[in-house]
């Protein structure tokens, strides 16, 4: 079996967006490295690798700057709207694997800056779901249609804008997926379930009944809670503020086995 503590994907069409014209700052070394990893990587199934990570993040070179906020506002969203691209498809995460850390993932800093800046940008507009009516900014709707390849059965859930689904993803009635999430390939978001903003779930997880991954969207540094392989979370469990719970374990209200907290 994978192991959950891989690189984001690429695909051709979100390599090309991250690219860009050859003129913008950083992108001329991305996109010859992309180029150079990525055809390897999609014969072997396999994510990028660190260095091809980094040089997305080179795409984003504004986001590691505290002085975006004083860029012109056409140029910051646009990175946004690349950024949650990004997101969605799976090429960027908003933690990944670090063998050097003791919980053996870290924050990926740079991403939670532009998440916040989604925040930051966004103008507040009505999205009516009738019967319903909700409010919230207009860089961060609900995705529709639901991601190809992945089921969002009916009954009041919402995948937010800037989450992943992985293939063969079911999310049961009612579920939220917040931005930054990234839910991997054959795993379940059951009813009242959450997948809070950047928390990182392994592939074929079972997130039962009311399962709560808490969101760690700030301080930027903060490791969001990561879900590895293969792990059953029991019904009405919390997982919060960094906890790692490690490949196929087990989690439920009387019982933890092999959760860390991030230092």
């Amino acid at each position: 079996m994978a192991d959950q503590r891989r690189e984001p994907q690429a695909s051709a069409d979100v390599v090309e967006r991250l690219t860009g014209s050859p003129g913008s700052r950083g992108i001329s070394s991305t996109s010859r490295l992309l180029r150079r990893y990525a055809p390897r990587h999609d014969e072997a199934g396999r994510a990028l690798t660190a260095a091809a990570g980094d040089a997305i993040a080179d795409r984003f070179v504004l986001f590691r700057e505290p002085t975006w906020r004083e860029r012109p506002r056409d140029e910051v969203r646009a990175a946004v709207e690349a950024l949650l691209d990004a997101l969605e498809a799976g090429a960027v995460r908003a933690a990944i694997p670090d063998d050097t850390s003791p919980s053996g993932w870290r924050a990926e800093t740079w991403v939670k800056q532009g998440i916040l800046a989604a925040f930051a940008l966004g103008t507040d507009v009505d999205l009516p779901a009738p019967p319903f009516a909700f409010r919230d900014r207009d860089t961060l709707p609900p995705r529709a249609p639901a991601p190809a390849g992945t089921r969002v059965v009916p009954g009041g859930s919402a995948v937010r804008r800037g989450a992943h689904l992985g293939k063969g993803v079911v999310v049961m009635p009612p579920a939220y997926v917040n931005v930054g999430a990234f839910v991997d390939e054959g795993s379940m978001v059951d009813s009242h379930a959450l997948v809070g903003s950047c928390a990182q779930i392994g592939r074929k997880v079972h997130l039962s009944a009311a399962a709560q991954v808490g969101g760690v969207l700030e301080p930027v540094g903060a490791l969001p809670v990561v879900v590895e392989d293969e792990v059953f979370v029991g019904g009405g469990v919390g997982l919060y503020e960094g906890v790692v719970v490690k490949r196929r374990s087990a989690s439920h209200a009387a019982y933890e086995s092999r959760i860390r907290k991030a230092d």
